[in-house]
């Protein structure tokens, strides 16, 4: 399904960063630097970023890619990814992706997504099969460009 004009003028219409100091999160497509486009690849754009939000963890996505960047002294840590147990902050800070349900871009084509308690600031991430046949069936549908459907298969 495509967006329609109502739906994608209801997305423009939003704020490109949402807050919600109640769960001490922040949330972004992009980076809390530049919401919308900038992509975090790895630790040094990682640490640039630390100082555009003040919550606890930011969310963010874009990159599809599944990863954990943690503010420490002199810069960016690189956390490993858990896909067994939860993952707490310890009074540090974090910008979390928690990848991608579709078009993924780490080499696994599983769907990955991440379970988040507010409570205590965890983080699980979890990777799931899905029907990547029929996808790539209504990519091709829809008329969207063969490459989206393509990398399904690998997950680039």
């Amino acid at each position: 399904m495509q967006l329609s004009d109502e739906s994608r003028a209801s997305l423009d219409r939003r704020e490109p960063t949402v807050e919600l100091p109640e769960q001490d999160v922040t949330a972004v497509h992009g980076s809390p630097r530049h919401p919308i486009w900038e992509y975090i690849l790895d630790a040094r754009t990682a640490m640039e970023n630390f100082s555009q939000f003040t919550t606890r963890t930011c969310f963010y996505g874009h990159t599809h890619v599944p990863v954990i960047y943690q503010e420490e002294v002199d810069g960016a840590l690189r956390r490993p990814i858990d896909p067994v147990n939860s993952l707490v902050p310890d009074g540090t800070r974090w910008l979390v992706n928690p990848g991608s349900v579709g078009q993924p871009r780490d080499g696994d084509p599983r769907a990955s997504y991440l379970r988040f308690d507010p409570a205590s600031g965890a983080v699980t991430f979890h990777r799931v099969m899905y029907d990547i046949r029929a996808v790539q069936h209504k990519i091709h549908a829809a008329k969207l460009p063969h490459r989206l459907a393509a990398r399904l298969d690998y997950g680039w």
